[in-house]
Order: C-alpha cells, then sequence, then structure tokens
C-alpha cells in the first residue's frame, strides 16, 4: 500500500515539475520538484523492500518539501507551485505517520 502511495505521490511531483516547465515558473523550483519527483519513484522501491527505511526516506522527504516550501516563499517564486510543494509535503508527512503506525515495535522483556 505505501508503495502505491509512493508512487501516487512521485507520479503527482512529476506533474507539478512539468506544469512548472510549462508555464515558465522558477527555473529552480521547478527543478527541484523533478528532483523530488525522482526521490519519490526512488522511496517507492524502497517502500518495497522495508517499511520502515521508506518511512524514514519519506520523512526526509516530507522536511526537504517543507523547507523548499519556506525558501520558495521567501525568494518570491510561483505560489502556486511553492503551495503545491506544502501540500505534498503534508502528503509525504502523512505518509510517514501511517507507515509509523504499521512498523511493529519490538518490546523487551523482562528478565
Amino acid at each position: 500500500m505505501f508503495l502505491a502511495v509512493a508512487l501516487a505521490l512521485g507520479l503527482g511531483l512529476a506533474v507539478l515539475w512539468i506544469a512548472g516547465l510549462v508555464y515558465h515558473a522558477a527555473v529552480w523550483l521547478t527543478w527541484l520538484e523533478g528532483g523530488a519527483a525522482l526521490i519519490a519513484f526512488g522511496l517507492a522501491a524502497v517502500f518495497a523492500v522495508s517499511t520502515s527505511a521508506g518511512m524514514a526516506g519519506s520523512g526526509l522527504l516530507a522536511l526537504g518539501l517543507f523547507a523548499l516550501w519556506i525558501i520558495a516563499l521567501m525568494a518570491g517564486g510561483a505560489l502556486w507551485l511553492a503551495w503545491w510543494t506544502f501540500a505534498f509535503g503534508c502528503a509525504f508527512l502523512l505518509l510517514t505517520a501511517a507507515a509509523g503506525s504499521r512498523v511493529p515495535l519490538q518490546h523487551r522483556r523482562p528478565a
């Protein structure tokens, strides 16, 4: 399930990248969105192997997208692209939380 969600979010970031190219948004922001899409596709492959590693990667990608959102707002990038970046950051944060709820905790037994 997490693999499919990561793929869908990666596809959404790729669409956002293409929209940024078509509408001539800030070049740096557009290409960083494209890089985030590639990372999201790689993250889907990580989720296929390990949920806990995918959870960590998803959390890091969410933090990166939030940082990109703040920088885009401060630098005067396209507002629509900045706010979509925020939305995808929230989506990856939710994916991290959902994956974290599914990772089994290892409990130590008292001696």
